[in-house]
């Protein structure tokens, strides 16, 4: 999952995935791992430091970069909702403002996601109904 992404960021940004990686700041060697791997059936995604480095260069989300999200950035960075309509943004995506995160912040994201239990509790922490327990009461 993640090299497919990763070789089709690059593809769709016109880039060699060796070349990226030279712009990126890490070896073309990891790629050549990545792919290896990836002929194999086996899903090798990078540490958390070169991930964050790819998705701020690709400006995409470490959830999509890592195969969290389902959802394709190309296509939903470039849609603006206005009055209810789906327009095309035409704005290059290198141009176009993106939300920055703290690591801190990263990482508590990544936790929420990963543990149910955690979501729970923030959940519960900030008021919102457990939907679990809703469908139980209609019972």
């Amino acid at each position: 999952m993640f090299y497919e992404r990763y070789k089709m960021l690059c593809t769709h940004n016109g880039i060699s995935p060796s070349k990226a990686s030279e712009e990126i700041g890490f070896s073309k060697g990891l790629v050549s791992h990545w792919h290896k791997n990836y002929k194999q059936g086996i899903d090798t995604p990078p540490g958390m430091e070169i991930a964050k480095m790819i998705a701020e260069y690709f400006e995409v989300s470490l959830d999509y970069l890592l195969g969290h999200n389902a959802v394709d950035p190309l296509q939903e960075l470039g849609k603006k909702h206005t009055s209810g309509l789906t327009l095309r943004d035409t704005t290059p995506i290198t141009l176009r403002p993106r939300p920055t995160l703290t690591d801190h912040e990263i990482l508590l994201i990544d936790a929420y996601r990963q543990h149910p239990e955690l979501q729970a509790l923030v959940n519960q922490a900030l008021g919102i109904p457990d939907p679990n327990e809703e469908e139980g009461e209609k019972a």
